[in-house]
């Protein structure tokens, strides 16, 4: 599968750290070979439709995220695979949407052909909202939830 995955060495992202700069460019790079992720028995497997920017995607690129992480945080898809235990309220074809913590891992970001997701961390995308709108509600939603606690 296809996803942006960082490729900074740990030299470059002390200099970007160290100077508050992007030094040598993108830190990133879209990559061919990727593994489709395997899921848990508490994971859903989604095939992604669209995708949101949020401010922490370009920081795990330029600064954060260890080469070969996947990047994007903000999702909206379709299950293409059911864990054991995930399945009481999923099925495949259900219209998800969600959050992951992208930047840190080679098989969990959202700027994936196919992202593997906590089954508990995903909703269903109401009939009435389209993917685009529907993965932009995953970092904003919660930050807005935390501000208002």
């Amino acid at each position: 599968m296809k996803a942006l995955v960082s490729n900074r060495s740990i030299v470059t992202r002390f200099l970007n750290i160290a100077t508050s700069k992007n030094h040598c460019g993108m830190g990133g790079r879209v990559q061919d070979n990727v593994p489709v992720p395997t899921i848990t028995s508490n994971e859903i497997l989604v095939k992604v439709k669209a995708v949101a920017l949020n401010p922490t995607d370009f920081k795990h690129l330029d600064f954060i995220s260890p080469p070969g992480s996947i990047i994007g945080c903000d999702y909206a898809g379709v299950v293409e695979k059911v864990g054991d235990a995930a399945g009481a309220n999923w099925k495949v074809g259900d219209r998800i949407a969600g959050a992951v913590h992208g930047g840190l891992f080679p098989d969990k970001g959202a700027f994936a052909e196919y992202l593997k997701v906590e089954a508990d961390l995903a909703w269903k995308i109401p009939e009435n909202i389209s993917d685009t709108d529907a993965a932009t509600y995953g970092v904003s939603a919660v930050t807005a939830m935390l501000s208002l606690n």
